[in-house]
């Protein structure tokens, strides 16, 4: 595949990669291989981020790979330019990545955890609201009031509103104009995932969705850049409300 990317691929998946070196599977990046596409796919527990990127050259059969994000992480510094050539030593317990004269082994981990049906299907609110405008709503939260602490998003007519609240800071407010779908509804959100989430994203605008029912526990949301819903997608598990 096309260095620049791969390098593009690992930076819209690698910030949902767990770092807890317990749960060393979680640590890694699934990558699986089919005809001219390859999917990449982080998770933590807490989210989780899938990215399908083009292949120059069709593989023969399907092939998945779980590869150790830190592996990946360097080899983002290291493909600058020209192809990346992905392949199997003969052992089958090794990912060779060649770039230029460079090569990059990396030990393949253990079976990842089967994701698909974490990614929502349904929703009952729908937002589309520019990126960059929900980008600083995340970093003016992250920097006012807890860095790791919960922003509330609510779903209102016409717009998408933003709380977040502490003892020190107090409560801060902000309301993004866009396109709404559906029900009014309100969900708990770790405010450094939503802020990783849009990041990751490219283009003007994203599409946030929730399934937040009006008894029991919200269900995951999604976050997805409006250009390619079909090829990005991070999800966030809510907080308690």
């Amino acid at each position: 595949m096309e260095a620049q990317v791969l390098r593009d691929a690992v930076g819209r998946v690698a910030h949902a990669a767990s770092t807890d070196v317990t749960r060393a599977t979680l640590c890694c990046v699934l990558m699986q291989f089919r005809e001219d596409l390859v999917t990449l796919v982080t998770a933590d527990g807490f989210r989780l981020a899938r990215y399908t990127a083009p292949l120059i050259a069709r593989v023969d059969e399907p092939l998945d790979l779980v590869v150790p994000a830190s592996g990946l992480r360097q080899l983002q510094k290291l493909a600058r330019k020209d192809e990346v050539a992905i392949s199997l030593d003969a052992s089958r317990r090794h990912a060779i990545f060649e770039v230029g004269d460079v090569v990059v082994g990396c030990l393949l981990g253990g079976k990842f955890p089967e994701y698909e049906g974490i990614i929502p299907q349904e929703w009952n609110a729908r937002a589309v609201v520019g990126r960059d405008a929900l980008r600083l709503a995340c970093r003016t939260a992250r920097a006012m009031h807890n860095e790791c602490g919960a922003l509330r998003v609510e779903f209102a007519e016409d717009k998408l509103v933003v709380t977040a609240a502490s003892v020190e800071a107090g409560e801060g407010r902000t309301e993004l104009e866009a396109e709404v779908e559906g029900e009014p509804v309100e969900v708990s959100l770790n405010v450094r995932y939503l802020a990783d989430a849009v990041a990751a994203t490219d283009g003007e605008q994203v599409v946030i969705t929730a399934d937040v029912p009006a008894e029991g526990t919200p269900k995951p949301i999604a976050v997805r850049p409006v250009d390619e819903v079909d090829r990005q997608v991070t999800v966030i598990m809510p907080m308690n409300r």
